[in-house]
């Protein structure tokens, strides 16, 4: 936090520079998908090549040639072996696929772990604008309950007001008395998560009992605990 109690964002460090495994891990990624899409792009030249051509065998080639035909022989031969190296291409095709999906466990877990090490890096900032929200959330919901303190005065001396100020409700926030709203409801899981000690009492939910009933529920509390029981007149 800045001395004039402004929040500096905070850095999130990339996954890769906080682990060696991970960035290997999408490197290696990046090198398969690059060797499929090159493959891919072959397998789409050869078949494009085959298609366009007329198929003839290695015999009728080599007769082409006896022939003196030789454009056509060498057409034919360079055919043949487009078709041959379409097979490869598409079983290495295949082979660098499968690969690809083996690897990707081993980039989960290199990117499970790295995503560790930020958090850890992260995490007092993180609770610190946690607290920070719970603490504004807490201000203002107190002034809500002041805002709506003054408007129920107003309804409730009849005075029409709405005319001469602008009504402005914060309705988003709920109820301004709502032990269960939006406000309280979030608080209550900033405790429960651990990120602040204790939600305000005008929020806090069950209520907590009125002071001339707390020390009776004390009392009992502590009979039960050491068995005793009330007793009698």
């Amino acid at each position: 936090m800045a001395a004039n109690g402004k929040m500096h964002d905070i850095r999130v460090p990339d996954l890769a520079e906080v682990s060696a495994e991970y960035r290997q891990a999408v490197e290696q990624r990046g090198r398969l998908r690059a060797r499929i899409a090159e493959l891919e792009r072959e397998e789409n030249d050869l078949l494009d090549r085959l298609r366009r051509a007329q198929t003839v065998s290695a015999r009728d080639a080599q007769a082409l040639a006896i022939l003196g035909r030789t454009e056509e022989a060498d057409t034919a031969v360079r055919e043949g072996r487009s078709a041959g190296r379409l097979g490869e291409v598409r079983t290495e095709l295949a082979a660098t696929r499968r690969a690809l999906e083996l690897h990707e466990p081993e980039l989960q877990a290199a990117r499970r772990e790295a995503s560790r090490r930020v958090c850890e890096t992260v995490a007092p900032g993180y609770r610190e604008l946690v607290a920070r929200m719970a603490e504004q959330l807490a201000a203002l919901a107190e002034t809500h309950r002041t805002y709506q303190r003054l408007v129920d005065a107003l309804e409730g001396g009849d005075v029409m007001w709405t005319g001469h100020m602008r009504p402005m409700m914060p309705t988003f926030l709920g109820g301004a008395f709502d032990r269960q709203g939006r406000v309280a409801r979030w608080l209550a899981e900033a405790v429960a998560y651990g990120f602040i000690q204790s939600v305000p009492e005008e929020l806090a939910w069950p209520p907590p009992a009125p002071a001339t009933l707390r020390g009776t529920y004390k009392r009992v509390r502590d009979a039960v605990k050491g068995g005793g029981g009330a007793s009698s007149a």
